[in-house]
This record gives structure tokens, sequence and C-alpha cells, in this order.
């Protein structure tokens, strides 16, 4: 991961109002850029719609005793492969939610600026003492922010029509940023003509950016706040909350319609603590709208909700609707991260509305939830929809490695536990590009020990993989549903001792109705980490009516469409899987095999590459159509090259496989593997040791046309000895 990335997470904040007071419209003096001063009357612009009163926010999710799951062996075949399936439907009240969120922009007494300038040279104590005495060259934009600050009511801050194209130069008056927004309930509408378009632009003339001197366009440390439709320029973030105390509700901010360019977009930083000392600030943040903005972002990150070294702080009801952001490497695009930092502890998001996103570029992720990052136990993000988004992807080899498209993980790092991530909802959502890794959820990762993921829902999405292995010929993966995945070394191979992900659940994922294409390495990787780890476990994970396209590239082992993996040294278990009513339909670059694909294959069951000790039971496959250059059902126990271990003691039972049809039998594997059928079970390949596979139900399955034509390999490869296929 990339720390400076994740350093820059910035977000929104919501702050308790003070009381308000209305303070009519006023006769001010409107002062052109370089013209002359005359007397107007200022009359509010028609409200763009009026507020939402609350937070729709409605979570689907399966019920786990639906008639669509085959849980029994049925008396006839059903319909075979995703056209057959029929997807339980998401409640309309979710999908709703993505509808647009009316705004409020005029409220209270009216402020309008009339000057580019920067200066404050008027009489800020109160909006008549401005109007009285406002200077010699009008109200700036910076005097008006004063006024709200000084003299706390319900204000909306305007731009006289004659500033329609304007820049005002921050900080070029005395080179500090604008005042930030303490009062509550303002209302700063840069659109002039009512086109819903930025008529004001705001330049950063503070100072140069550097990594060690950072500036912010908007300071939003209250509530009831609007930042409607400006256009910001090279600010370290443009829109920017954070709280100044500690024990306060901040609540009922939105930011709309702006433009923004620079190293960071919109952002929430809550933290007054340090990597030295953790703060119990105890602030929440309720009701946040990020809506219809455009982002364009070098070196950070583009919205960002995050908790740095903090305590005991929530944020709920966050709606990201809209927007369009821009990604010139840095950080990710939409960012939720509850707890960053060691120590960093009893952190919340929770009800989140992402919809209706476009994400272009190359951000190291696209939407990223990151529940506990560098050492933080014991947060949690829950009850995520994430709707309609599109994500396009564009990398270069040195981008490559660590991006995705999306990524949700519940810890990263060592000394912390119990971070979790619950009721997530990915609906209908387009993924392109070639990123390391589409999709990736994740329980527990590089030492993080502990952490549960649970109840998440994957339907309808689309993603297409548009290159199927990188340059150095190593295939590329679709989607990973992995728990302790990755020891301490991963991230810094000097930590000694090297500590090991170990004891993180991921349960009750619903994977159905997608379509993956051009993928060549995994469609679906469902896994249990890496050689190391120990008791990690994967339960409940439903993969039904899915359809892949995927490739079998020129080189490469390990390409699957669906495979349940294991990683780890001991009692890694995989259980209670149902693989039903998909469709695999590859592509086969490859002339000729070289033998590592006997562990490949449409549906693959195996240990990972030198595993030891893991179990996978429990699993259904039904109903399932495959067409593969490799097995297209792959029942592997125990494997590994001569650079891993031997992989000893492995388990797979209780597996039904129940009315498949595998189109071809693997061709190019005879002369390796004489026999070798599309439906195969292998107690081991290569170095393997001691692994079997027993308990296996195999009915009505159509093999290149011949019924329950399966082939067995106890042993295969040099080094297989002592496994076991225990079949019938």
């Amino acid at each position: 991961m990339n720390k400076k990335a994740v350093l820059f997470l910035c977000f929104l904040v919501l702050i308790g109002c003070s009381p308000s007071t209305t303070i009519p419209t006023q006769e001010i003096q409107d002062t052109k850029p370089g013209g002359s001063q005359a007397l107007i009357t200022q009359s509010p612009p028609p409200t763009h719609s009026v507020t939402s009163p609350s937070f729709p926010f409605v979570f689907s999710f399966p019920d786990f005793q639906l008639d669509t799951l085959i849980q029994q062996l049925p008396a006839t075949c059903p319909g075979i492969g995703s056209r057959a399936y029929s997807e339980p439907p998401i409640d309309p009240a979710v999908l709703s939610q993505s509808d647009e969120i009316p705004i409020v922009l005029t409220r209270g007494a009216v402020i309008v600026v009339t000057t580019d300038s920067d200066k404050s040279n008027g009489n800020t104590s109160s909006l008549e003492a401005l109007i009285t005495n406002p200077g010699t060259d009008g109200v700036s934009l910076r005097e008006a922010l004063l006024v709200t600050n000084h003299d706390p009511g319900e204000y909306t801050i305007q731009f006289n029509p004659g500033l329609s194209g304007a820049a005002i130069q921050v900080g070029s008056w005395d080179h500090t940023e604008l005042p930030p927004l303490e009062g509550g309930s303002v209302i700063i509408n840069g659109d002039i003509d009512g086109d819903l378009e930025p008529d004001i632009k705001l330049i950063n003339a503070v100072a140069e950016l550097t990594e060690f001197n950072a500036i912010f366009g908007f300071r939003i440390h209250s509530s009831n706040n609007t930042v409607h439709a400006l256009e910001l320029t090279d600010f370290t973030v443009g829109v920017f909350f954070d709280a100044p105390s500690s024990n306060q509700v901040y609540r009922n901010n939105t930011v709309d319609r702006m433009v923004i360019e620079g190293q960071g977009g919109i952002g929430l930083y809550s933290s007054q603590g340090s990597e030295a000392s953790i703060t119990e600030t105890n602030n929440r943040w309720e009701d946040i709208r990020v809506i219809g903005n455009r982002i364009s972002i070098h070196n950070g990150s583009g919205i960002s909700f995050s908790m740095h070294w903090a305590a005991m702080e929530s944020i709920e009801h966050l709606t990201i609707l809209d927007n369009h952001i821009l990604m010139d490497g840095g950080g990710n695009a939409i960012e939720l991260s509850p707890g960053f930092g060691a120590g960093s502890n009893g952190n919340q998001i929770e009800q989140v509305l992402i919809a209706n996103n476009v994400i272009e570029g190359n951000p190291q992720s696209g939407i990223a939830l990151l529940a506990g990052f560098m050492g933080a136990g014991s947060n949690s993000i829950g009850q995520v929809t994430i709707l309609g988004n599109t994500i396009r992807g564009s990398y270069s080899y040195e981008e490559f490695l660590h991006t995705s498209g999306m990524h949700i993980s519940a810890g990263f790092w060592i000394n912390q536990d119990g971070n979790e991530i619950s009721d997530i909802l990915v609906a209908d959502n387009y993924i392109e590009g070639n990123s390391e890794i589409s999709i990736l959820l994740s329980s527990g990762a590089v030492g993080s020990s502990g952490n549960l993921v649970e109840r998440i829902r994957f339907s309808n999405n689309h993603i297409k993989v548009t290159q199927h292995s990188r340059e150095d010929r190593v295939p590329v993966m679709a989607i990973g549903i992995t728990t302790g995945d990755g020891a301490s070394d991963y991230y810094d191979p000097n930590y000694q001792p090297v500590v090991y992900p170990n004891d993180n659940i991921l349960r009750d994922v619903w994977f159905s109705g997608n379509l993956i294409e051009g993928q060549g390495g995994y469609g679906v990787m469902v896994s249990t980490g890496d050689p190391g780890s120990e008791r990690n476990h994967v339960e409940r994970i439903y993969m039904l009516g899915n359809e892949f396209r995927p490739f079998f590239p020129e080189a490469g082992i390990l390409v699957s469409a669906i495979s349940l993996e294991h990683g780890g040294i001991g009692d890694n278990v995989i259980s209670e899987v149902f693989i039903q009513q998909n469709s695999i339909h590859y592509t086969n670059l490859r002339e000729e095999f070289d033998g590592s694909e006997f562990v490949s294959g449409g549906i693959v069951l195996s240990a990972g590459n030198g595993t030891s000790f893991s179990q996978t039971r429990d699993v259904w496959i039904v109903a399932n159509e495959v067409t593969s250059p490799a097995p297209g059902i792959n029942l592997v126990a125990g494997w590994a090259q001569p650079q891993f271990p031997p992989s000893i003691g492995n388990t797979i039972r209780h597996v039904r496989l129940w009315c498949n049809t595998v189109v071809q039998n693997p061709d190019l594997l005879e002369s390796l593997f004489p026999g070798i059928k599309g439906i195969n079970l292998a107690g081991g390949w290569g170095l393997a040791q001691d692994n079997q596979i027993k308990d296996i139900y195999v009915t009505r399955n159509l093999v290149a046309g011949v019924e329950d034509d399966i082939s067995i390999f106890e042993s295969a490869g040099e080094g297989s000895q002592g496994n076991l296929v225990l079949f019938p």
C-alpha cells in the first residue's frame, strides 16, 4: 500500500449548529473587477430544489433459505447455466436511493460578494457593519466568510453577476487560507446564472504546495453548510472537513456541483492525535452529501472520509452521488477509512450510499472501504450500498501492483485486531481496466488477525478485464475473496519477527448475476491466505448465476473461473459454498500445455502452492455449464512446485457434483496425463503428500456428452505420494 496516498484520505464533516438569526436582504455596493461601484438590490436565485428530510438508507440482502439455492439432489436436473438462474430481486427502495437528492440554495440573509479581491479591509463584525463599511474595494469572499463567523446566523453568500468568470487569488492578500466555516448554516453559491455550473474560480495563491505544506480551499468546522458550484484550483484538498474540538455532533453538510483540480478533492480527516498519541475525540458526523462534483486529482485522493489516529469517532448517513473523478496517480478515488494508524480504535462509518459515480484514470483503488488500516483495531464499516458506479482504470506496468477497481478490507498490518465490515451491497456497477485485481474482498491482511467480514452481496455487476496477463506474463485476477492474506514482510521486509494474519473470518458472501470477462488468471478466487497463516475461515459463499468469459493466456498457471484455494499451514477452512448455475466459456490462447495446467480449470477446488493441513468441505457444485481447455471441474487436494514447501495433509470432502455440463475433455493435457477428463479428482500433484479427497457425490453430470465420465489421479506429477481419492 502507498502510505502517502492513504494519508490524503479526505472527506466531509458535519457540525452542531449555533443558534441563528435571520437578517433581511440588504442593499450593498457592487464592485466589478476593474469597474465602477453601484447600489444594487440582490434578489435570491430560484432554489435548486428542496432539502431531503432524512437519509433514505435501505439495505438489501438475500435470505439464505431462498428456493433459488439447490441444497438437495433434485428429481430432475434444473436449468443449466446462468440463463436458467433467477436472481432474488433487490428491494426497489434500495434502487430509489440513487435518485437525485434535492439541495436548498437560498436561506437566511444574503451576502453578495462584489469584488474578486482577496482583501479583508471592511468591518466584518456583522452584516450591517460590512454593508456600512465594506472597504475601498467592495465585499470580498474573505469578508463574507468572516461575517458568518463573527455574527453566526443563517446566510447565503452569492456573487454579483458582474463577477461571472472571475478568478479569486486566495491568499494574494496576506498568504493565508480563507476563513473556515465556523458559525454554521452558510450556503456559498458560485452559480450566478442558474445553470448548475461554477461561474467563480478560486486559485491557490497562499503558497506552493509541498509534501509538508497543506493548503485547503474551504475548511468546514460546523453544521448545516452548503458549498455549491465553485471552481477550485491547486489546493491540497479543495473542501476539507475537520473538527476543531471533541464530543461534538456535526450534521447536514453538502458539497455539490464543484469543479476541483488539485492534489486532493473533498476530504474529512478526523484526528486530534498523532502516531505517538491517540486522542479519544468522540465526534460524530451525520447527513453528509457529496453530489455532482467534477474532481481531477494529482497524487492525492478524490473523495475520502477518514479517521487518523483517532478513537470513538463516527460517520453516519453519508451520500456520495453522481460525481466524476479523474485520477492521475496517488490515492483512492472514493475511500471510507475508519481507523488509520496503530492505536486508532472504536471508529465507525455506517449507512452510506455510493452511487452513479464515474471514476477514470489510475487510482490505487476506484472505491475503497478500509476498516482498520496500518495497525488500527476495533473499527467498523456497515450498511453501505455501492450502486451503479462506473470505474475505468488504465495502468502502466510500473503502476500495476496493488491496484484495484474496488477494495473492501477489514484489517491491514500488525498488532491490532477486531475490525469489521458488514452489510455491503455492490450492485449494477461497471468496472473496466487492467488493475492487478478488479475487486478485492479481504478479512485480515499483512499480519492483521481476528477480523470479520460478513453479509456482502455482489449482484449484477459487469467486470471487464482489458489485459488478461501482465507484461511479465503473470495472469490478471478479476475477483479475490480472501482471509489471512499476506504476512508482515509483504509490506515491510525488514520488520522482525514476521507476523502472520491468523483467526480471520469471512462469511455470508452472495455473488450472483455478474458478468466477468477478459481475465486470464482467476475469475473469482476464494482463499484462506498465504503460507504461514493459521485458522482463517471462509464460510457460506454463494456463487450463483454468473457468466464468465475468461482467457487461457499464452503462459502462466492457476487459470480458473471459480477457485476455492487454501493458503497457510494449519486449520484453515473453506466451508458451505454453493456454486450453482454459472456459465463459463474460455477462449484458449495456448497451443500446448506444459502440465502445470493440471491445477487449472473452470471450477477448481485445491490447496494453495505448498499449503498444509487445510480443509475444504460442504461444497455444492450444481447445474453449471463449462467450456474449458483444462478440466471443467477440477478437485486437487494438495499440490506444490519445487521452490515451495510440500503440500501435506489437506482434505477436500463432502462435495456434491450434480447436473453439471462440461462441454469438452482437456485434450491438451491428455499426453501428459492419459485418461484425464472434463471432471477430474486428484489427491495430489507435484510435491504433495498425504492429501485426500473423500465423500464426493457425482450424479447426472454430462462430461463431453458422457454421463458422469470422470478421471481420478491419486498422486500425479513428480514428488507426489501417499495421496488418496476415496470415490465412490
